[in-house]
């Protein structure tokens, strides 16, 4: 396996974590499952289906909050490779040499390009609502309208109240497309800023997305080279827009 990319990695943002293990016997030797997450998601959406998930394959599930996301560091860049730097930072900590691991969406295309860089950490793949391709223009600029709402509003919590804040949100957030759950998605990313309760902020860096997400929506061409001869599985909806 080659590539011809002259990228240079800064240092690993420090990934936050969580571990789910069977409740009965099971064989510590065996590979874990990493789960990443989608833009804009965190560890926390794969909660339920974690402990499910460690109880069924016996194995342990490890959930990560990607940079920028959750309880991870920030940092001013959202480059794939930079992702998969800091995964594998991490796994190294943990002392995980091979895993299995289920991606979403933007942790789907870390999972690949991590699969293609580093083939000897992968045991297999599963890829939702994801290809290594570039995804349609309209698509971009849907997650590219949501993003500048919450970037356009007053977070300000003069009242204190966070939900006063969400309920005036949310009619702006419709109005990038007509999909509620969506709208629903965005909105439950506005928190209370640690430390000064009267002003709101993103569960991420907001910042960073918008700045790289020309990045974050397309492949890197640069892997086209490199090879993952392992188990893929891609998985998709009838009506999904991410999907050739």
């Amino acid at each position: 396996m080659t590539s011809k990319s002259k990228y240079t990695l800064r240092s690993a943002v420090e990934l936050a974590y969580s571990q789910y293990l069977p409740e009965e016997e099971w064989n510590k030797e065996s590979s874990p499952l990493v789960i990443l997450h989608c833009l804009c998601g965190s560890r926390g959406d794969w909660h339920t289906l974690s402990e499910k998930l460690a109880k069924l394959l016996k194995r342990e599930v490890l959930t990560i909050d990607l940079r920028n996301h959750g309880e991870s560091g920030h940092a001013p860049s959202m480059q794939y490779k930079e992702m998969v730097h800091d995964v594998i930072t991490l796994l190294d900590k943990l002392n995980i040499a091979k895993a299995h691991f289920l991606g979403s969406s933007m942790g789907a295309s870390v999972m690949m390009t991590l699969a293609l860089l580093h083939p000897h950490r992968v045991h297999s793949l599963i890829s939702e609502d994801t290809t290594p391709c570039k995804i349609s223009g309209s698509l971009k600029s849907i997650i590219r309208g949501y993003l500048e709402v919450l970037a356009s509003l007053d977070m300000s919590l003069p009242d204190g109240s966070l939900e006063n804040l969400k309920e005036r949100a949310l009619p702006e957030l419709e109005k990038v497309e007509q999909s509620r759950n969506n709208s629903l998605f965005f909105a439950r990313n506005i928190i209370v800023s640690k430390g000064d309760s009267n002003t709101a902020t993103c569960t991420f860096n907001l910042q960073a997305i918008l700045k790289d997400l020309d990045h974050l929506t397309s492949w890197d061409e640069t892997l086209a080279e490199c090879q993952f001869t392992g188990p893929v599985c891609f998985l998709g909806g009838c009506d999904s827009i991410n999907l050739p």
